[in-house]
């Protein structure tokens, strides 16, 4: 059903408060930035998992150094 026609405008008239329908720019706007969001978590998980690694090989030689050491 077609939107009634704002008599001064022409342009189809809306409820007031209510929002506009999102348009194409802004609707690629939000996805591009979604797309970052979505690159920068996997990054984030990227770097933890490395840490992780990390701190894992320091305490396997931190273990081995400590074994190798008499008492």
């Amino acid at each position: 059903m077609d939107k009634p026609l704002s008599s001064s405008t022409g342009v189809a008239a809306r409820a007031p408060g209510s929002r506009p329908e999102p348009t194409a720019p802004r609707s690629q706007a939000r996805s591009a930035y979604q797309q970052r969001v979505d690159q920068i978590k996997v990054r984030i998980v990227e770097l933890s998992h490395r840490n992780m690694e990390n701190a894992m090989r320091v305490l396997r030689q931190w273990l081995a150094d400590r074994n190798d050491t008499p008492r």
